[in-house]
């Protein structure tokens, strides 16, 4: 083989030299080529391929914008299997999709003319070194080739597979890795430039480009498969490898330019950074600076515009990169936290930034300089731009750093503020001077007062003149200096940032200073006193020296201050001016709640409180209709009250009527639960509680009798109660509490006589009289439990009648604390039964009880929960016992079901656990809520929405039926019946049947002490036995005589003694 190969590569060498090679490829010069022809030479040597697919996703991007790179290289083939051989171990994951991939190459063969052409895979880039280059749809067949031309010149090619056809090595190349979708045809190796191919990793990399080299679709791209030609444009930007490829001995990257497009390049054009410690602190030098969150990447760049200068930044990181210094900037001392982006060092004002030492040191403040949130601040970490007011204080200091050749300090002023000084305005030097804070406003005497913006320091004194005196200002500090009192003003509380300097106390009048509250409140404005900018306001703070204009308008408090013995308030007049006014002009508006009808239509609405000209009559537009009134004031010995059609009276006011031209009552809520009451058809609809003609919806709610009313707001009106809801059309109504009930009675009525249906019931049903169905039950024991009138309505039994397919309106709250207390993991669980009840249209006691029968009180082990595998099975343990081990390699998730469904004698826990799964029960609530569209789906919606029709299923008499026991359903009842005595709110809908014949029956129980009854002839025992009836059974009677009743029992007619009997209805 060796010698087969050198006789090749000597051949084509003598045929066609490097030089006439080169002369098949386009004219334009590929800088890559250049690079790679210098360090490696063609090579035909035949290798196995490493990564004969690269992965169906790599495939799908290398024929695009891929980025593999090529080298031009000539080797013999013993070097090419090693270099091979090596890459394949370091490329497990891609060998082995190469061998998965081989296996179906394995000695293919091409028919050509009667003659086998034995392929092989391989794995090369290659170009066709000329034009007049011939290509072969198949192998040996002339009829199918063509020549390369302009389409496949100039253009790199995948090589897949080669074949050896006559003694001539042929390369089948395609436009992608996956040849088997984009083969061209078959090049003879002496017509094409090739070069190894094989994968180095998928490891993602990032680069800088360094502006050399082109960009390609493909690894060694050739000129048509250029996608930049020039790279300069992108020197330093970022270049984001996904994959790594070597072609020849040139290694190849394809990966994403800042601009998103794909592509791949020769590593020699790419760089990385250089990244290194440092620590200095820093300014950006103008807004038109560029800041970048990712080296390199422009498009997530941005300018750092008037947000990131003036402002000092950390810097603790620096990288190079092609020549270029960028800092990384950062709002704290770190490297990783508060990092804002990178910034070239050119743009920067940088210093360096030491620290000195931790010791705890203690200062006197100048009154010089301003005070930083960092060492070396610019203007936007100021705290305080002024030091003046702090002259004298305190500088408690516990760390000292230095910036450029500058010494800062970090320490507490004494109002507790932490800051950054610089040394040059401290001092050690304790002065003779003690200061306090204070509280108080104050104003100048006279305009010749002394003002000294630094006390002690006569050279930055000067005098009050006009412009200082006549005027508020706020004193928050004072000073003791050769034995004169001091008060340092500001013209705001906030005094650190608006001191105007130093008064003696003497040439001040001055007034303590305390804030009362911050509780919003509103008042009206009597019309009386001035408005000001600040409390105790003097001329120059006036905004209004006249609120006659203003009387009866509303004032909106926020603020409410003392000065001396005076309150004030901080707070807008309706033209949205803040002002400040004493407690003296304003009189407040207290708050009610009432519900309101003006009683005549020339009653007066004032628009603006006190003033007549905003007034108009009520007129029929504002009677005969209800209104809101949630505030009201006494003005001048007068109530009013604020109506509006709303509770929210800001945005629905109409405005103030005189108490006494309004039948007012007051108006509270009671509770927001939601309850279900059945319409007694009595009564008014409205749009609001005591609502007034006007309000009126409907007038006559005759029509909605027995319908139901879905409520879900309760309010008092007066002494009456109102309700809010839905009637069963949408409508949203208010109607009074006497027009409503919570109880009501139905009637289905079925086309067949009672007596038919007990026929069909006796011939289908297999009545039975005990509950383990081992006795038989009698036609009369069926007729009694049948009859739709044998149970009273206010009996337990009558609840078989109870209409299960509408909610009950239960409150969540009072089932969790009553009927679900105690009760396993159904307890606290009273919120999914409502919901159930209410998605489903199931009454809420019956889901309930329902869940507690099968559970167990909410003890079982599928309420419980069981764990099971992703397929729902349980898992167990060794032994077989259910594995409650979360960490459990198998565990998947928790399952729950608590209406036993799925859970079959055969196999309860496995059954019910997958029918939970297969439903998604993961938690108790959608157990509950899931179970409940089952039992919905199951009897409810089919028509057996009572426990009677469940039972005696009316209208397939027989059958149908959900048991045989006769007593089931009045069994159940009684359940139910319990449930609800512990419940206070709810609504009881009833539907007792009528067949189309119903009679009249009687019917007793025999009573004795355990014998059975004799049933005799006759009305005395002088009467021959014709029949004797067991203890606790059921008869039918007729009638009395002589205290012997005549009845029937199982086919017998005859008399009992009344003595033994007790009369059931």
């Amino acid at each position: 083989m060796k010698k087969l190969l050198v006789s090749l590569i000597a051949t084509v060498l003598l045929i066609q030299p490097f030089a006439a090679y080169a002369e098949g490829f386009n004219s334009v010069s590929n800088p890559d080529d250049e690079m790679n022809a210098s360090s490696s030479s063609l090579q035909f040597a035949e290798e196995n391929e490493l990564e004969n697919n690269l992965e169906d996703s790599e495939q799908q991007g290398m024929e695009g914008n891929s980025q593999p790179d090529h080298n031009n290289e000539l080797e013999n083939q013993e070097s090419s299997l090693n270099e091979a051989t090596e890459e394949a171990e370091n490329i497990n994951h891609h060998n082995e999709i190469h061998k998965v991939e081989n296996k179906s190459l394995q000695n293919p063969t091409i028919k050509t003319t009667n003659i086998q052409v034995k392929e092989t895979s391989t794995s090369k880039l290659g170009r066709i070194l000329a034009k007049d280059a011939i290509i072969y749809k198949t192998i040996g067949d002339e009829s199918s080739s063509f020549i390369a031309g302009e389409n496949y010149t100039d253009k790199v090619f995948y090589i897949k597979k080669q074949a050896n056809y006559n003694g001539e090595l042929y390369y089948l190349i395609s436009t992608t890795a996956s040849y088997q979708n984009s083969a061209i045809g078959w090049v003879k190796a002496k017509d094409i430039w090739a070069q190894n191919h094989v994968a180095v990793d998928h490891k993602n990399k990032t680069f800088y480009l360094k502006g050399s080299g082109w960009a390609y679709t493909d690894p060694w791209g050739a000129g048509k498969d250029t996608i930049y030609r020039d790279l300069s444009p992108f020197k330093g930007q970022i270049f984001k490898v996904n994959l790594t490829e070597k072609v020849g001995d040139a290694i190849w990257y394809r990966g994403y330019l800042d601009n998103g497009k794909k592509v791949w390049i020769q590593a020699y054009n790419v760089t990385t950074a250089q990244y290194s410690a440092t620590s200095k602190l820093g300014r950006i030098l103008n807004q038109d600076v560029r800041i970048y969150k990712t080296l390199g990447e422009h498009s997530s760049s941005f300018t750092a515009g008037s947000q990131y200068t003036d402002k000092v930044f950390y810097i603790k990181k620096q990288a190079d990169i092609n020549g270029e210094q960028y800092y990384l900037i950062s709002t704290v001392a770190s490297d990783s936290r508060g990092v804002i982006g990178w910034v070239k060092a050119k743009d920067m004002w940088a210093q360096n930034h030491v620290a000195v030492d931790h010791k705890n040191k203690t200062f006197y403040l100048k009154g010089s300089g301003w005070a930083y949130t960092n060492p070396w601040g610019a203007g936007k970490d100021a705290i305080y731009r002024n030091l003046a007011p702090f002259q004298f204080e305190t500088f408690r200091v516990n760390l000292t750093e230095k910036v450029g050749d500058a010494i800062w300090y970090r320490g507490f002023l004494e109002n507790g503020q932490k800051v950054w000084i610089q040394a040059y305005n401290v001092t050690t030097s304790k002065p003779n001077i003690s200061s306090q804070s204070t509280s108080k406003l104050g104003r100048i005497l006279n305009s010749n007062a002394t003002i000294y913006r630094l006390l002690g320091n006569h050279s930055t004194s000067f005098k009050a003149g006009s412009q200082y005196t006549d005027k508020v200002f706020y004193i928050k500090r004072q000073a003791n200096y050769n034995g004169e009192l001091y008060y340092l003003i500001s013209t705001a509380a906030s005094y650190q940032n608006s001191t105007i300097g130093w008064v003696k106390a003497k040439d001040m009048w001055a007034q303590n200073h305390v804030a009362v509250d911050h509780n919003n409140k509103t008042f009206f404005l009597r019309g009386t006193g001035w408005a000001y900018t600040d409390p105790w306001g003097a001329g120059k703070d006036a905004i209004y020296r006249d609120l006659t204009p203003f009387k009866g308008q509303l004032f909106q408090v926020n603020l409410t201050e003392k000065v001396g013995d005076a309150i004030w308030y901080r707070g807008h007049l309706e033209n949205g001016r803040k002002v400040w006014i004493q407690a003296y002009n304003v009189a407040p508006i207290n708050p009610t709640s009432k519900l309101g009808r003006i009683l005549n239509n020339n009653s007066k609405i004032y628009k603006t409180l006190g003033d007549d000209t905003s007034s108009i009559v009520a007129g029929t537009q504002y009677t005969d209709k209800v209104f809101y009134i949630k505030q009201q004031v006494d003005l001048n010995g007068e109530r009013y009250y604020l109506i509006s059609t709303t509770a929210n009276y800001q945005n629905s006011a109409i405005g103030w009527v005189k108490a006494k031209d309004m039948w007012a009552q007051d108006h509270v809520a009671v509770d927001h639960k939601n309850k279900l009451f059945v319409l007694k058809g009595t009564g008014w609809a409205y749009t609001d509680p005591w609502g007034a003609g006007k309000d009126a919806i409907y007038r006559d709610l005759t029509p909605f009798k027995g319908q139901l009313f879905r409520v879900n707001l309760t309010e008092k009106v007066g002494e009456a109660i109102w309700y809010r809801g839905y009637l069963e059309n949408g409508e949203k109504v208010w109607i009074q509490a006497y027009n409503v009930t919570a109880y009501a009675t139905t009637s289905t009525h079925y086309n067949i006589s009672f007596k038919n249906f007990v026929d069909a019931v006796m011939r289908d049903g297999e009545p039975k009289w005990n509950g383990a169905g081992t006795i038989a039950a009698v036609r009369e024991e069926v007729e009694y439990y049948a009859h739709p009138h044998s149970f009273k309505a206010d009996t337990p039994e009558y609840f078989q009648f109870l209409v299960l397919s509408q909610p009950a309106g239960l409150d969540p709250n009072e089932l969790n604390n009553t009927i679900l207390k105690g009760k396993g993991v159904l307890s606290g669980q009273g919120k999914a039964f409502v919901e159930a009840a209410r998605k489903h249209n199931i009454n809420e006691i019956y889901l309930i009880q329902h869940a507690l029968h099968e559970t167990g009180n909410g003890t079982s082990t599928l309420a419980k929960g069981v764990p099971v595998d992703k397929k729902g099975n349980v898992l167990r343990d060794s032994k077989g016992n259910i594995n409650y081990d979360k960490n459990h390699p198998d565990y998947y998730k928790t399952v729950y079901n608590v209406f036993g469904y799925g859970a079959y004698d055969k196999d309860p826990i496995n059954g019910g656990a997958k029918y939970a799964f297969d439903n998604g029960w993961f938690s108790v609530s959608e157990a509950i809520i899931g179970g409940a569209a089952t039992i919905g789906n199951d009897w409810i919606k089919k028509g057996k929405d009572t426990l009677y029709k469940m039972k005696w299923s009316p209208t397939t008499p027989g059958t149908g039926q959900y048991a045989t026991h006769i007593m089931w359903a009045t069994s159940q009842a009684r359940s139910i019946y319990n449930y609800y005595k512990n419940l206070s709110t709810y609504t009881l809908i009833f539907d007792v049947p009528e067949y189309k014949e119903t009679p009249a029956m009687q019917f007793g129980k025999v009573v004795t002490s355990g014998s059975n009854l004799n049933m005799r002839s006759g009305p005395s025992t002088n009467h021959g036995i014709v029949h004797s009836i067991p203890n606790g059974r059921i008869m039918r009677v007729y009638e009395k005589n002589n205290g012997w009743y005549r009845v029937s029992y199982d086919g017998h007619t005859g008399w009992v003694s009344g003595e033994f009997v007790t009369l059931l209805n």
